[in-house]
């Protein structure tokens, strides 16, 4: 417990949550005995159970500190424009060659436009279900 918790017993300074949980996490894998963990393994810890939203938020965080995917701003933003401009494209055009050809091909279209919100929301520290939640009580 004294070694994960410099903050607290040793009079360590941070200058972010983030960067405490990084060196918790950077402690905690130095400990004997301590089992690291495939990013698969870490995303099968998200409980199935969580609402979408909330479980879309979780798995982001841990692909984006794995690396997967960028977290800057205009990368959060172009992948969330891109996806948006995608299912346009798919539902709305006019060519026949571009719409998309099965209820799956929207529905998957749909998963990755909501899939970037929760990185967008992940990136941006706000809960997209409380954000959700708030809209459909004052609609």
């Amino acid at each position: 417990m004294i070694h994960r918790h410099p903050h607290v017993f040793a009079g360590r300074h941070y200058d972010s949550v983030e960067q405490q949980q990084a060196d918790w996490e950077k402690l905690k894998s130095q400990e004997e005995g301590h089992k690291q963990t495939s990013l698969k393994e870490e995303i099968a810890f998200v409980p199935e159970s969580f609402p979408a939203l909330i479980r879309g938020q979780k798995i982001a965080k841990k692909a984006a500190a794995a690396g997967l995917f960028s977290t800057e701003d205009e990368d959060v933003f172009k992948d969330l424009l891109t996806s948006v401009v995608n299912l346009q494209l798919g539902t709305a055009g006019e060519d026949p060659e571009k719409k998309f050809s099965s209820d799956e091909e929207l529905s998957e279209k749909l998963g990755e436009v909501l899939f970037a919100l929760c990185r967008f929301c992940t990136k941006y520290k706000v809960s997209g279900e409380m954000a959700l939640l708030k809209k459909l009580e004052e609609f």
